[in-house]
């Protein structure tokens, strides 16, 4: 197996990813429930954004498992563009969900709690 450019980026934006899921988690507990609540529900286009981004990631997330599929059981000389064509899908799937908890930490952090 040879790991490509994406594979590597793909990893890289998935740490990124994992640095602000980390972080949201180690300040759920200092949280303003009220204001989360308030900014979560009564912003319509923050609710608008996480359902278009949720809609992108499993529209991305698909389309990376069918060309899977594809690539694997494809016995044509063309295979080589499924497995590129699947790994551009698998990080535009990566990027959208970072993207996701980057607004979710944004907002959370505006919630924090001041001493």
């Amino acid at each position: 197996m040879v790991l490509t450019i994406f594979d590597w980026t793909t990893t890289l934006v998935a740490l990124i990813g994992l640095v602000f899921v980390i972080r949201i988690f180690s300040m759920w507990h200092n949280l303003d429930q009220s204001m989360l609540k308030a900014k979560v529900f009564l912003d319509e286009k923050f609710l608008y954004n996480n359902w278009i981004y949720l809609f992108w990631i499993g529209t991305f997330i698909v389309i990376h498992q069918v060309t899977i599929i594809v690539y694997n059981s494809a016995q044509y000389s063309f295979n080589t563009e499924f497995r590129y064509i699947s790994d551009i899908f698998k990080f535009a799937s990566v990027i959208l969900i970072v993207i996701f908890c980057y607004r979710w930490y944004k907002l959370l952090n505006a919630c924090i709690l001041k001493d």
